[in-house]
């Protein structure tokens, strides 16, 4: 098993930069820890620019909360300059995009593309983006079972008085069981996934196989629930 803490991620505290924004979804929604603070491009062929402030090592890009359609082309590149860079495309999934390099790199310049012209919202729609060097544990999971997805909604009212809904997230619970663990293996994972995430209160980027990465990853929430771990999927 994969994963990377939010307290490990490179991305929260990068210089950061988008080419197309809302008044009030900027870039610097992406590095807030809600996953529903989202920011929004004017068009649909935005680019967000990274500087990581120094040359630092990742194996890790993930692109959490996303509407892009499945006609997007998505891509990252990176060098040791804004006009030096190479360029590797990102496999698409929906809600939530992760792409893991065969080695660890280690760079300061970033830039994340998204060309998505048929996407029905006219923009481009991003909560979180997670760079960072994953830790592993060598324990598997069972999925126990799982909710059926649910959506946060908060009523808004614009100056002229017209009453809408805006959804803040969308959450889906699934309960991992982590059987047969014997105490060191339960304290390598308490203290890797749990200590790493502030007890649950900062999220965590979990892949379950380290070569599932095109179908099962999850940006989530875990809370504790007796010998198993229920994890709030977002």
């Amino acid at each position: 098993m994969k994963f990377l803490s939010w307290k490990n991620n490179l991305f929260k505290s990068a210089g950061v930069s988008a080419n197309q924004e809302t008044t009030n979804q900027t870039a610097s929604k992406l590095q807030t820890n809600y996953v529903s603070e989202v920011w929004v491009s004017t068009g649909t062929n935005p680019e967000i620019d990274i500087d990581l402030g120094s040359s630092q090592a990742f194996d890790t890009i993930v692109v959490a909360n996303h509407q892009l359609t499945s006609q997007a082309d998505i891509s990252i590149s990176w060098g040791a300059s804004p006009t030096n860079l190479f360029e590797t495309a990102l496999g698409y999934r929906q809600f939530d995009i992760a792409h893991t390099l065969s080695a660890v790199t280690s760079q300061q310049y970033l830039r994340l593309h998204f060309s998505d012209t048929n996407n029905p919202d006219g923009n481009v729609s991003v909560g979180q983006i997670w760079i960072g060097s994953s830790g592993s544990t060598p324990m598997q999971f069972q999925q126990d079972w799982a909710d059926p997805e649910m959506f946060l909604n908060r009523v808004q009212q614009t100056d002229a008085g017209v009453i809408h809904s805006e959804k803040l997230v969308r959450q889906h619970n699934i309960s991992l069981l982590f059987s047969g663990l014997d105490y060191s293996q339960a304290t390598t994972l308490w203290s890797a996934i749990v200590v790493d995430s502030d007890g649950g209160q900062e999220p965590v980027w979990i892949q379950p196989k380290p070569d599932d990465e095109a179908d099962r990853h999850y940006v989530a929430n875990l809370a504790e629930h007796g010998s198993t771990r229920q994890s709030h999927f977002l």
